[in-house]
């Protein structure tokens, strides 16, 4: 092995470490993953299995792009990350490159040329929004999250009503754990996004998904309060919280329609 690819493989390791913790993320995409299959047939063990892995997959190369895009900034705000040492970035542009086609490759087995053509789009979208970062302010976090929900569509491959709704509960829950994590977003946005979603899903299916306001309250303050009882800041309560809420919501909702 050559000098520099030993090199680009020890940075890939400590980034990994840093930044993409199984502990988070393993958990993260198996989230996805159920997301993606309410409301249908369960999959088969393949299938679900590697939906998991795409989801996994794509969720590391979206956020190395991202922290690619990020370094200059990084080097200001935190300085500790491996990247912001970087003097050269296409070894790991070039990582990128094949983690994201390779997603796009399995999502394409799994739901069509289609929604494999979305992952790439969806890729270039990212990179867009990282670089127009200061321009659009608080905003580009907004846009960045929408991954999730377009994750949760082409691993789904329908978009009925079942699934905008999943997408929309998805998508509020990750701006509420986006506002936990960095107080610059804007908190009462993303707690209207969670609180719109549970209102809409209580409308359309009162019986299967019992939201209520005190219910939102109470999972809110048993995060908060585990969040700050037990982590510093790099460790991840609040956001397996939400996950657990998340799953619960979602085999309630699977339970209501299956």
């Amino acid at each position: 092995m050559s000098e520099s690819a030993a090199s680009t493989l020890t940075t890939l390791r400590v980034w990994r470490r840093q930044r993409f913790q199984h502990a988070l993320f393993v958990p993260g995409a198996a989230v996805l993953t159920l997301a993606s299959a309410v409301g249908t047939s369960p999959p088969t063990v393949v299938e679900a299995v590697v939906a998991g892995v795409t989801a996994w997959l794509l969720l590391g190369g979206f956020r190395l792009e991202d922290d690619l895009v990020d370094r200059v900034a990084d080097a200001v705000d935190h300085p500790e990350r491996v990247l912001t040492r970087l003097s050269d970035a296409r070894a790991l542009g070039s990582v990128v490159a094949v983690v994201v086609l390779t997603g796009a490759l399995l999502v394409a087995w799994l739901s069509g040329p289609l929604a494999g053509a979305i992952v790439v789009l969806l890729a270039g979208f990212l990179w867009l929004v990282a670089k127009a970062r200061s321009v659009l302010g608080g905003s580009a976090e907004a846009l960045v999250l929408l991954k999730y929900p377009v994750l949760i569509a082409v691993l789904a491959n329908r978009l009925d009503i079942i699934v905008l709704t999943v997408m929309l509960l998805m998508y509020g829950v990750m701006c509420v754990d986006e506002a936990a994590d960095r107080p610059s977003f804007r908190p009462l946005a993303a707690t209207t996004c969670l609180a719109s979603a549970s209102a809409l899903l209580y409308l359309l299916w009162p019986s299967a998904l019992p939201f209520t306001a005190v219910q939102l309250a109470l999972v809110a303050a048993v995060c908060i309060g585990l969040w700050r009882t037990f982590s510093g800041p790099n460790t991840p309560w609040v956001r397996i919280g939400w996950m657990v809420w998340v799953v619960i919501q979602l085999l309630n909702f699977d339970l209501g329609h299956s």
